[in-house]
Parts: C-alpha cells; structure tokens; sequence
C-alpha cells in the first residue's frame, strides 16, 4: 500500500474519533445494537438469508430444501416439514427431497408417511449413506429384519463409522434376542455418535434385564447428562431405585418419566406398586383405577385394584375386581386363590358371639361356720 493512501485512511481514522468525541452525550450515548455471536447467531444470520432467498424467489424449490435442513438441524421438525412439503410441491422429482421429508415423518412419529417418502426417493434413485439408514431403520420398525440388515450393510460400506447404523444393528439384534451382537454393535454405535441419547437407553434395557443393575444405572445416568427430559430413562433409573429398594427416588423418576409423557403406563403401575408396598392403599386404587382401559397391556391390573380394595376392608369391590381379573387372566393361580378365599368369607360371614347380659348373684348357699364349730 502506498505510503499516501495509508496517510489518508489514519487521517479519515482520526477525523472521525475527533467528531465522536465532539458530540453532545445525548448522541454519544445512542444505543447500537449487539451485534450477534456463536452458533445461534450463525444460525439466525443463515435463517435471515434463506427467508430473504424465498421471498425473492418463491418458486424455487430448493431455498425451501435448505432451510428445511437448517431448521432440522436444530430438531424444528414442523417448519422443516412444512419448508420441505413446499419444496416437494415445486419439484415433484426431486428425490432428496423426499429423503428429508422422510427422516422429519420419522422424527414426529409418522412412520408410515416416512415409508411411502423413502419408498419414493427410492424411485429416483437416491442411493445415500443417509438413504440407506433410514431405510434400514424404517425396515427395522415394520419388523422386516432381514431388509434392515441389507440396507444398513450398504450404509457401512459407505460410511464405515456410522454410529447410527450401528444403533439400527444393534437394536434388531436385541429384538431379535441376540443380546451379545446387541451389546457389541450398541458399544459401536455409542463410540462412533456419542450424542445419541437413544443407544444409552437401549443399553440400559438390555443390561437391566440381565439384572446388571449397575452397569445400567451408568448409561442411564450418561443418557439423561445428554437428555435430562427422556422419560425412558427416567423411566429406567426409577427400576434401579425400585430394585435396590429406594423407593423414595424411585417415585421422584417414575414421576419425572409421566411429566414428560404421560402415556408412560409402566411408571404409573410402578407408582401403584411403591403405594401398595407403602399400605397407601388408597393411593395405589386411584392409580390402578386410571389403568383400567389398558388391561390388555397390563393383565394384572384388576387383581391388583381388587387387593387394595381388600386391604381397606371394602370386600364387595375388591371381589368385583377379581372377577374382572379372572376374566382376563383366569391361569393366575395367586388370583384364584385369593378370589376363592374372598369369596367363601363374603359367603360365610363369621358370626359375632351373643352379648350376655350379667347374671344376678345367687344368694350364697354356704353353710356358715363359727370359729372353733367342727362340721359334722
């Protein structure tokens, strides 16, 4: 740079802190706006743009595609769906497209919207290392074993390190009762995607039903680090402390695990099983009773509603709920029993004793004898 035009920008440099200083305080103190830092201000900048993009070209498809991936990447699943359906509706041919549109069915839950969509970029021709886990998952979740391990082999050959892959394997081995495989390609999968909540969980079941209670408090307790609203693990560290007979914390995470989705069944019938082994009787019927519409899933529901009631002394209800549960659930031998026993009491009530009233004294019919007198 030549030595004038370096003369005449400190000189610009200088004018301007002279006219700053200059101005009245009012002016001085004007309020500039903070300018934006880390990745949530990357994000809002690159947001800006692509919305600045689509208004300035509605009809391209692909400023939709892109920020529906942006805002996936930050797990805002129903704008990203909405971006990516418009996108889809002006490029009806764009097998990418419907790759996305997959994934965000799958993440809010529409497995079969997801399916028709993978089926889709299948047609044309997408053949993806992301494509092909989510195929792999989609077969997993419909129960088609053999065609998940297919399309996940195929992602591996492409992304050898692909720790969601690896999950997907690990969970069909685990389905389909291979618990060692599981464990193997679950350890992969946790040490090539860290960041996935859903391997410590599925690794928390497995060990759980081992009975390896510690090595599964450890994932749970490494998932919820990651996750401290996942009700699964809630759900998990709940049986832990259920187990080792804490059942103060066992409550605090069955609770925990129905704030996040109360649909969460297991962790109320646990919740009314801690109440029974507390004498909370009371509390475990309230609890049993909102089980009731899912007795298919919980078959011994109605015993369990009939031996609090029996508890409480209130024998008419709890017999009515035996009777409910043998209905569902005749072979409990337990049941049976205890309906038998209920029901030959109701039956055959124990008669209370007849009240004597106090019997009048006899007058006394002793010989009296005087001192010294010899009885005859």
């Amino acid at each position: 740079m030549h030595q004038n035009s370096i003369k005449n920008i400190a000189l610009l440099i200088a004018g301007v802190i002279l006219w700053t200083s200059c101005q009245p305080h009012e002016q001085r103190d004007t309020h500039i706006p903070p300018l934006p830092e880390g990745e949530s201000a990357t994000y809002k900048v690159q947001l800006q743009v692509l919305t600045d993009a689509i208004d300035d070209y509605p009809n391209n498809g692909d400023f939709f595609y892109k920020r529906a991936h942006l805002y996936h990447s930050h797990e805002q699943w129903t704008p990203a769906l909405d971006d990516i359906s418009q996108a889809i509706e002006l490029d009806p041919n764009n097998g990418k497209y419907y790759l996305l549109r997959a994934r965000l069915h799958q993440r809010l839950q529409h497995p079969e919207q997801a399916y028709v969509d993978i089926q889709k970029a299948e047609k044309l021709q997408v053949q993806s290392t992301d494509f092909y886990t989510l195929l792999g998952e989609l077969y997993a979740m419909r129960k088609e074993y053999d065609k998940a391990g297919e399309a996940l082999d195929k992602s591996l050959e492409t992304a050898p390190y692909n720790g969601l892959a690896f999950y997907w394997k690990g969970a069909i081995a685990a389905e389909t009762g291979d618990t060692a495989v599981a464990l193997k390609y679950l350890t992969a999968a946790m040490q090539y995607q860290p960041g996935n909540v859903e391997t410590y969980d599925r690794l928390a079941s497995i060990l759980q039903a081992k009975r390896d209670t510690l090595a599964a408090k450890k994932y749970v307790l490494q998932g919820l680090q990651l996750s401290p609203s996942h009700a699964g693990l809630h759900y998990k560290l709940g049986n832990v402390y259920m187990t080792s007979g804490r059942l103060d914390s066992a409550k605090i995470h069955y609770r925990k695990a129905l704030e996040q989705n109360s649909s969460l069944i297991q962790a109320s019938y646990r919740l009314g099983e801690i109440y029974m082994l507390e004498k909370n009787y009371q509390e475990a019927i309230n609890t049993f009773t909102q089980l009731h519409a899912h007795d298919k899933k919980l078959p011994d529901i109605y015993f369990l509603t009939g031996l609090s009631y029996e508890r409480i002394g209130n024998k008419e209800e709890a017999l009515a709920h035996y009777q409910q549960a043998m209905e569902i659930n005749s072979n409990n031998p337990k049941l049976q029993k205890q309906y038998a026993n209920l029901k030959w009491a109701i039956e055959h009530p124990i008669q209370k004793p007849a009240i004597l009233q106090p019997l009048e004294l006899l007058p006394s019919i002793t010989p009296e004898i005087k001192p010294n007198q010899e009885q005859e």
